[in-house]
This record gives structure tokens, sequence and C-alpha cells, in this order.
């Protein structure tokens, strides 16, 4: 009986001691990442900020098929001097002259795609790298006209670039967390060609002529090859950072 009760204290201890080490591993974990209420904050805005990317995208495909507006008559245009009206002259940013005057093909006015224009969180944002120096270097949501993604559309030059939405500069802890709830799962995100700041690059303005980039086909990039969005880790020596993409109008 005795030889028994000293084999159950034994396994018991051994228990124990499995369990501390359990214990240890896990705390040693989440002290190199984040955890708690700042986790569930920076879910709770990557959540709400794929929400309305999503709007976004609904707003495109409203004035796509239902204004039956071009995929160069689309405006990007907002109230960008805050007067109220989104101005059809060009004093308004991202001004489209191909847009038709009546405003149903802006996607950020009721008359076209009934998107409320709203600047990314900074919460999600490396507040130190948004200098507004740059276009890239903008609080605001980007489209530059200038690269396609690699499986997206089709991959050839000649049928143009597609149109995307890009959000410069994330840190790197809400790029990880988009790429999660998005179900992207590896971490192979880099690429080294996204065109930001090259000559000619700047807001979508009815064209997509000029420089082009086709995104993610090199050795690197494979968990976001064919993915509409995702988060990548850009490593090009002006526009090295996270950024966020979503392909609006794949060509």
């Amino acid at each position: 009986m005795r030889s028994q009760e000293n084999g159950n204290a034994l396994f018991l201890i051994l228990i124990a001691v499995a369990l501390f080490a359990a214990l240890s591993f896990a705390v040693t974990q989440s002290r190199g990442s984040m955890a708690g209420p700042d986790k569930d904050k920076l879910n709770l805005k990557v959540g709400q900020f794929l929400q309305y990317v999503a709007l976004v995208n609904q707003g495109v495909k409203r004035v796509r098929y239902i204004s039956r507006c071009s995929d160069t008559e689309i405006s990007l245009s907002h109230d960008s001097d805050g007067d109220g009206t989104i101005e059809t002259n060009g004093d308004d940013g991202d001004h489209n002259p191909n847009s038709p005057t009546d405003l149903r093909c802006h996607v950020f006015a009721q008359q076209g795609g009934g998107v409320v224009y709203l600047d990314p969180p900074d919460a999600l944002r490396d507040l130190s790298e948004l200098t507004g120096a740059n276009f890239y270097r903008e609080h605001a949501l980007l489209f530059p006209p200038t690269n396609r993604i690699m499986d997206v559309g089709s991959n050839s030059t000649g049928s143009g670039n597609d149109l995307i939405l890009l959000v410069s500069y994330l840190n790197e802890s809400a790029c990880d967390a988009i790429n999660k709830a998005l179900g992207i799962t590896g971490n192979d995100i880099i690429d080294g060609s996204l065109l930001m700041y090259s000559a000619g690059n700047g807001a979508f303005m009815g064209s997509y002529s000029g420089s082009t980039q086709l995104i993610f086909n090199q050795s690197s990039g494979a968990d976001l090859r064919g993915k509409r969005e995702g988060c990548m880790e850009e490593t090009g020596s002006e526009s090295a950072g996270f950024h966020y993409y979503s392909v609006l109008v794949a060509r």
C-alpha cells in the first residue's frame, strides 16, 4: 500500500512540475507579445477598419454596377478642404477629370457610392513615419494607380494596373492582427517594389498609365500572392515599413 501511495505522490509531483513548466513558458511568451486589454483594443480597431474597407469596396461596386461607371470614371475624391461639398473643379484632392459632374461615379458622395470618407485610425499606424512630406506619408487613404497584385486580375502589363486602396505605415502589431483577421497565417509577406514614390506616382485620377509594378512576383511574398487584401512588409529603401492594401478593381 505504501509503495502505491509513494507512486501516486511521485506522479502528482511530476504533474505539478509539468504544469509549472508550461505556465513559465506561457508567461515568457506573453512578455514578448501584446496581451490582455491592449490586444483586445487592437483587434477591435482592426475589425472596425476592415469593416470600413469593406464599405469602400461596396461603394466601388455600387458606382460600377448601378451607376454604370467605367474603371476610368471612378472618382475617389472627397471633401478634403472641409467646406461641406465635393468640388469637381479640382479644389478637393484626388479629382478625376473623367468622372461625371453629377457625382454618380464618386465613391465618397451620396449620389454615387454613398460611403462617408474616414481617415484610417492612428491607433494602427506608425505615427513616426507619417510626416506628410510625401504622398505616401499621409494619414489619409491612398489610391496609387501604379501597382498590380500577382494573381489578382491579369498579371500582364498590357492590361493595366489594379485600382488599389493603400494605407501606409502601419505598426507591426496592427499588420499582424490584420493578416490574422483575414486568415493569412504565413509570414512570407515581404515585397521590395511597391511603387509609392516614383516619378508620376500619386492619387488615382482616372488614368492607369505610367509606371507599373507587379507585386509579390518575386521569390518572397508567397503568402499574399493572389490575395485581394492584406498587410505587407515593404523593404524598398524609400518606403520600408508595413502597409495595408485592398484591390478595389482588379484589371
